[in-house]
């Protein structure tokens, strides 16, 4: 069995939907059998154009997001952990996008498993979704793509 995308939405302007079809693909590729810290390096190493991990996407700052995709002008932060920072995700997109060479930001968040104790202990999806009508104003191009977190319970 691999991982299942289970939602994906814009939060705020646009993602061109080749690229997200091409990071479905990558994910729903990745075999629900490994490690979910290794998610990351699995949807990197499924992924056809050359990308960077743990990439620094400006000077001056210690933030790194998990993948970059230079030819998509596309960085990605994929989430595993039981409390991502979802607020200092999208403050890291708006940072780099900022600068000529990104356009586009993607969080991958389980809408399975994890349950936010800040945020109503929704899951990520439903606390993006919430938080959309915020972040919408942003001026970047912002998308979310959800997956079943293989530790949920069957």
């Amino acid at each position: 069995m691999t991982f299942k995308v289970t939602d994906k939405f814009d939060v705020c302007g646009h993602v061109p939907k080749r690229y997200i079809k091409k990071l479905i693909k990558a994910i729903e590729a990745v075999p629900q059998s490994i490690e979910i810290k290794e998610l990351d390096k699995r949807i990197i190493k499924n992924l056809k154009p050359k990308t960077c991990a743990n990439y620094a996407p400006f000077t001056g700052c210690r933030f790194n997001c998990d993948i970059a995709v230079p030819k998509w002008e596309m960085l990605v932060e994929v989430e595993k952990g039981k409390l991502p920072r979802l607020e200092l995700d999208i403050l890291k997109f708006q940072m780099a996008c900022m600068q000529p060479e990104w356009n586009y930001g993607v969080l991958i968040v389980p809408s399975t498993h994890i349950q936010l104790p800040l945020a109503g202990r929704s899951t990520p999806v439903a606390y993006l979704k919430r938080l959309k009508r915020m972040i919408g104003p942003l001026d970047i191009n912002l998308s979310v793509i959800g997956y079943e977190d293989p530790r949920s319970p069957a």
